[in-house]
């Protein structure tokens, strides 16, 4: 009878490295938080709640605020894990497969990046349901800059791919509401340096 033999699997070595993306907006940011009120409305009709008779009053200054994340610090910010999809979906879009490319970054640190800039209200109409409109009142930031704390392997990506997948979802995926991936202009980036 043959003896076998011990098969050696070489792994490579993690070879993290960390950086920091900073983005300046090309496009403005156009922000909309997910509101408290949804949120206990939704859970509401889950629970069978019955609904109060009469409609809320709009406030549109207090719609705009909610519209925002704020950070614990007080800064405004915006969801990290928004800027990753973003690099996930454009990285697919050039023909690497989307769980590829979420094993090969992370976007670190605090949950809500630091937006720098200041918001405006901005109103839109906007179709709901089956048709209908609606008034919107939103945070925009026309101007607006960022920097994400991002670490790779470099054993599966290279520093200069991944500026250019930050480029490339700038351009063509952007964040947050009407964004290019959405079929919108706003929400997108270039890539101001890396730290």
């Amino acid at each position: 009878m043959a003896k076998k033999t011990a098969e050696v699997i070489n792994l490579p070595d993690l070879k993290q490295r960390d950086v920091i993306m900073r983005l300046r907006g090309t496009a403005p940011l156009l922000m909309h938080k997910f509101s408290e009120k949804s949120r206990r409305e939704m859970l509401d009709k889950m629970m069978g709640k019955a609904k109060a008779g009469k409609r809320e009053l709009r406030d549109p200054e207090r719609d705009y605020k909610e519209s925002m994340y704020i950070r614990e610090d007080g800064a405004y910010g915006f969801p990290a894990l928004a800027f990753k999809n973003a690099v996930v979906t454009a990285a697919n879009d050039v023909g690497i497969q989307k769980v590829l490319a979420r094993r090969a970054f992370r976007v670190v640190g605090d949950e809500l990046v630091k937006i720098e800039g200041e918001p405006t209200m901005r109103e839109d109409t906007v179709r709901v349901g089956m048709g209908a409109t609606d008034l919107r009142y939103r945070a925009e930031f026309r101007e607006w800059r960022c920097g994400i704390a991002v670490s790779f392997n470099e054993g599966v990506m290279t520093l200069e791919q991944l500026i250019n997948l930050f480029r490339i979802a700038g351009f063509g995926v952007g964040v947050g509401d009407w964004r290019p991936e959405r079929n919108g202009q706003h929400g997108t980036w270039e890539v101001e340096g890396v730290n």
